[in-house]
């Protein structure tokens, strides 16, 4: 199974929003919550910080994007169902999971809108 997938099914990803957002310039962006905001789940009592992932749907991808490829220059949001669900598990996979195991996590909880 795909990490994004299992990303997806353990609770990592709560929420993928689709937003108009045109004074900035990125086409997706993950925000974690803050530590001090996650929750505790399961027997085992694991603690999850939930994740939310951003598509601003009139940016088309950058060069530097992992999927700037699979997108053809078009904006997120004319993408074809595949292709988006492509870039979504992109984004769960680089800036989520990699993140997470790079310690990266405590840099977005600095970065992140108040």
């Amino acid at each position: 199974m795909p990490k994004a997938v299992r990303s997806l099914l353990n609770g990592k990803i709560w929420n993928v929003a689709f937003a108009h957002i045109p004074e900035r310039d990125w086409a997706t962006r993950t925000r974690v919550v803050p530590k001090e905001q996650s929750i505790t789940a399961g027997e085992q009592g694991k603690t999850i910080q939930p994740a939310m992932i951003l598509i601003n749907i009139y940016r088309t991808a950058s060069p530097d994007d992992p999927f700037y490829a699979e997108t053809n220059g078009l904006p997120m949001g004319a993408l074809p169902v595949a292709t988006l669900a492509r870039v979504i598990a992109r984004e769960i996979q680089d800036n989520i999971t990699e993140k997470s195991m790079r310690g990266h996590v405590a840099q977005d909880e600095l970065t992140a809108p108040k």
